[in-house]
């Protein structure tokens, strides 16, 4: 297993360059479907980023036979021309670990560690906020915690950190504002699996500043009012017959 990740049951898409990217304009519908594919099966892998089927006793990686990634397509799409314009974009490297009896082919998605390894950066302290319904106390230590492993992270992630937290704030429609501190708390609780609703989060967030003695922005306040309008106004909303 790569020591770097396990096995997940999700993958990121960045949401801005798949639909503004150059991906939309140097393939067709069916090859940019081929490649949300190869995205979950590079994280399905034993060894993610690396589509394969296995490893030999002397560790050299095994692929797959054609009729594999052809199998995922329920329209005919040229796999072989796919995945060498998957190459020549720099999306993917290729290799054939066997030519016979039956050519195997191994693809490793470039750039896997960019953009998806800030799930395994997250992970740790999601667990962790499994305790905030303990009480306030609990609320507070937990926070502490986690202060400290995001501030003890590797410096390869903080291109992808920056853009989580520009995501973060873009759900409310702004650019990030306020104190490190703050935005980290607001990004955290944004990405909180379980969140009743968007208020919730940001009084989860408020509630966090607060026990740790971090000014919350006025307008973070005001955002969250809208917001609560919002959500009462699609709450009791009559639906029609």
């Amino acid at each position: 297993m790569n020591p770097r990740f396990g096995r997940r049951s999700w993958v990121k898409l960045w949401v801005n360059e798949w639909l503004d990217g150059t991906t939309r304009f140097e393939m067709s519908d069916a090859q940019r479907a081929f490649w949300i594919d190869l995205l979950a099966l590079a994280g399905r892998s034993r060894y993610p980023g690396i589509i394969c089927a296995g490893k030999t006793p002397d560790n050299k990686y095994i692929g797959y036979p054609i009729n594999k990634y052809q199998s995922l397509m329920s329209e005919p799409l040229n796999v072989e021309e796919t995945l060498t314009l998957f190459v020549r974009t720099g999306k993917i490297a290729l290799e054939v670990t066997h030519e016979a009896p039956i050519r195997l082919l191994k693809l490793e998605l470039l750039n896997w560690d960019k953009y998806q390894s800030e799930y395994n950066r997250q992970k740790k302290y999601r667990k962790k906020k499994d305790g905030y319904n303990q009480g306030y106390k609990d609320s507070y230590n937990q926070s502490n915690k986690t202060e400290v492993e995001v501030e003890t992270d590797v410096e390869g992630e903080v291109d992808t950190e920056e853009a989580v937290v520009a995501a973060a704030f873009s759900a409310m429609n702004c650019e990030p504002f306020g104190s490190e501190k703050f935005k980290r708390i607001w990004t955290e609780e944004w990405q909180a699996p379980g969140n009743p609703s968007f208020a919730d989060a940001m009084e989860r967030a408020i509630q966090r500043c607060c026990s740790l003695k971090i000014s919350v922005p006025g307008r973070f306040f005001a955002h969250k009012r809208e917001i609560e309008k919002i959500e009462a106004e699609k709450a009791y909303k009559v639906t029609p017959l």
